[in-house]
């Protein structure tokens, strides 16, 4: 017996199609196939079937339906357990289960050839047959679940799209995403795989077109602005950046250089064939450096492909002097491990390339006077002298690549700049590098990088577990080798690791040591917060309170309004004392809403603990774990209650005005973040009342009800 829903409803045996009867009895089939081999309450099933008015005899009714549904052919699978229905079925019998599990068969199958991905999702695109549910359009059950088959469809296309895109086949697909572009005109992924495609056909100009019109539409139709990819995309592509029109199949990575304790890291092999990946441009010399100090390569980075070739692209095209990269980002996402694999991926091009450790600046003289011997240079007496030395050699030729790892500030390096072309790379927190060249924000990985890396530590480990594993941890490189190497350490499953990470997140941040990593997560970032209570305690303040907010965009206004919340006394500094004007401290007192919050966005921004955005910011959930966990319990009782005010004081109004929806829309996640704490305060208990109403009316009713039952 096979059920296909993925299309007009139907089951088929022996080659035959049954007569399901009439719309409502086809309903409860359908209810059951999109839920299949789980248990549809007989409520819901009512529910979906005759909304919040059922007949007095809806439930013998659907017991009627269903006995029917049993007798028909051999007999459909549905078996009443516990409160409700079940359809057992499985991806022979039932067209949904066939497509799910091709699609996941597919993510697992990308890192390792994206032919074979294309392959299996362009197999599960073909079990659609037309929209699904289209005859239950009028039923209440259908409008969700379709908007719901819709995008799964959309997914799939888009990853199948993406995987065309890298095996080299923008020009079949423009086409087919001209179509899809029509039909989503709001819908970034595809307008971006669009522009992509046009501008690898050459086609520049109607590819900034495609993005100029998708921004029009989501300024003008939906009220905000194109996501940062989209952003990016249309940067490199107004740059002409080389990595847009490289494609590059799948490969294995190179092994990291041996070590042994006498030499310390050693040099990288000299060029040959080499993976394209890791493939120099064809004109770099190909020789090994002559001074090197790089720390050992990871045999576990994963991904960042594109990121690696676009800051290789942008230190080669400045030739006249010196060209300066910041790679900057929040702590544990990756930067140094992205600074070592840049080394060792294009040690090729360069004749020297020198690691330097920047954290603290007073030692940098001396890790750059190692550099003199190496170069064969006369020793010298003084640091300094030796320093000169190098610097001058350097500045006579161009093949060169300082790395200043873990830098705070742009006058720790800047002295240490040679005349003429060079590259020099730095790592930071601190995103303020614009003055002496450029800069790349590192994020966390993307989730098929994620799920990679994990499986690559855990063999055997299911994607779908290793998918939620890498949401848990946010994606953050740091986190996600604390998790392996604890589970690694201790043997314990996987899934009872997730399990208790999720109810216990800042304990477990102070669990597994991770080699090449200074710090766990639990340390990475206290120093940082340390640092704000001192030079800007209404940045920590900030953070407090997004601690007990959504880890998604926390729009500013929020705070606007509410500045008293930020203010906190500054802790005393011996200099202050003797200087401190009780002028200042008035004018201090005055500033108003908008500036103390731009002032703390700063400063939070300054160490990279948030990401800014156009009209806020957002906290990593990892970040607000470690936060929380520095406050002591009547610090956290009090923030938490601050919180659940700020949230409160920003009430749209009337939520069943549209006027106020897009309101909602941003402060939804955060709402329902507050948790217990909104029921002490009574105009937040309205907030998540008022929100639940304006869900009502723009969100799946299933989404709804869970959200009111938690209420």
């Amino acid at each position: 017996m096979k059920i296909r829903i993925l299309g007009p409803l139907e089951v088929q045996e022996s080659g035959h199609r049954l007569n399901l009867g009439g719309p409502q009895q086809r309903a409860v089939l359908a209810m059951l196939a999109l839920h299949a081999n789980r248990v549809l309450a007989v409520d819901d099933l009512v529910a979906g079937i005759w909304g919040d008015e059922p007949p007095d005899r809806a439930v013998n009714t659907l017991q009627a339906y269903v006995s029917r549904l049993r007798r028909l052919g051999d007999g459909i699978p549905v078996s009443r357990r516990g409160p409700g229905y079940v359809l057992d079925a499985d991806e022979q019998s039932l067209d949904l289960i066939r497509f799910r599990t091709l699609v996941e068969s597919a993510g697992r199958a990308r890192p390792i050839s994206a032919e074979d991905a294309a392959a299996l999702l362009r197999q599960a695109s073909d079990l659609w047959r037309s929209p699904p549910l289209q005859e239950f359009a009028e039923l209440p059950f259908a409008r969700a679940e379709a908007a719901a088959l819709d995008q799964e469809r959309l997914t799939a296309l888009t990853a199948r799209i993406s995987a065309d895109l890298s095996l080299g086949r923008a020009t079949e697909v423009i086409g087919e995403l001209r179509g899809l572009t029509g039909e989503h005109p709001t819908d970034e992924s595809l307008h971006g795989q669009f522009a992509l495609a046009l501008y690898r056909c050459g086609r520049q100009a109607d590819a900034l077109a495609v993005l100029r019109d998708i921004r029009r539409r989501l300024t003008e139709d939906v009220g905000v602005d194109p996501g940062r990819e989209l952003q990016n995309l249309e940067r490199a592509i107004l740059a002409h950046e080389p990595g847009l029109t490289v494609v590059r199949p799948a490969g294995p990575v190179l092994p990291a250089p041996r070590t042994s304790p006498e030499s310390g890291p050693a040099a990288p092999p000299p060029a040959g064939p080499t993976p394209e990946a890791a493939r120099p441009e064809p004109k770099q010399p190909t020789r090994a450096p002559v001074a090197w100090n790089v720390p050992a390569r990871n045999p576990h980075f994963t991904g960042r492909t594109t990121l690696l070739d676009a800051i290789h692209s942008q230190l080669s095209a400045q030739r006249d002097t010196v060209a300066v990269q910041t790679l900057y980002g929040l702590g544990g996402v990756g930067k140094t491990h992205l600074a070592i694999e840049f080394a060792h991926r294009f040690a090729p091009g360069y004749s020297v390339v020198w690691w330097i450790n920047a954290e603290e600046p007073s030692l940098i003289p001396d890790q750059l006077a190692r550099l003199n011997h190496r170069l064969g240079l006369p020793g010298r007496a003084a640091v300094d002298e030796m320093v000169d030395q190098v610097l001058q050699r350097l500045g006579e030729q161009s093949d060169w690549l300082l790395i200043f790892d873990n830098a705070g500030q742009v006058d720790d390096v800047a002295p240490y700049r040679p005349y003429g072309g060079g590259h020099i790379l730095v790592t930071s927190r601190n995103p303020r590098w614009g003055e002496i060249g450029g800069r790349t924000l590192v994020e966390v990985l993307d989730r098929l990088d994620s799920v990679e890396f994990i499986r690559s530590r855990m063999p055997g480990l299911r994607a779908e577990l290793a998918d939620e594993l890498a949401a848990e941890l946010g994606d953050l490189p740091l986190a996600m080798a604390q998790a392996v190497a604890y589970v690694e350490e201790t043997g314990v499953d996987p899934a009872e690791y997730l399990a208790q990470f999720s109810r216990r997140r800042s304990a477990f941040l102070a669990r597994g040591r991770v080699l090449g990593y200074q710090a766990r997560l639990d340390t990475a970032w206290d120093l940082s917060l340390h640092r704000l209570a001192v030079s800007s305690p209404e940045s920590l303040s900030l953070l407090e309170l997004s601690a007990y907010l959504s880890s998604e965009p926390i729009p500013a206004a929020i705070f606007a309004d509410r500045p008293e919340l930020l203010r906190r006394p500054a802790p005393a500094r011996p200099a202050d004392s003797a200087r401190a004007d009780p002028a200042d401290r008035a004018v201090e007192s005055t500033v108003d809403g908008p500036d103390l919050v731009e002032r703390a966005m700063g400063g939070a921004a300054g160490l990279s603990l948030i990401r800014r955005q156009r009209a806020g910011f957002q906290v990593h959930r990892l970040v607000q774990a470690v936060i929380r966990a520095h406050l002591t319990p009547d610090e956290r009782d009090r923030v938490a209650a601050a919180a659940a005010g700020l949230i409160a004081g920003a009430n749209p109004g009337d939520p069943s005005d549209p006027r106020t929806w897009p309101a909602y829309r941003r402060l939804v996640p955060h709402v329902f973040a507050l948790g217990g704490a909104a029921d002490q305060l009574a105009p937040a208990r309205r907030m998540m009342l008022d929100t639940i109403v304006y869900l009502n009316g723009t969100a799946p009713p299933r989404w709804t009800g869970e959200l009111a039952r938690r209420v």
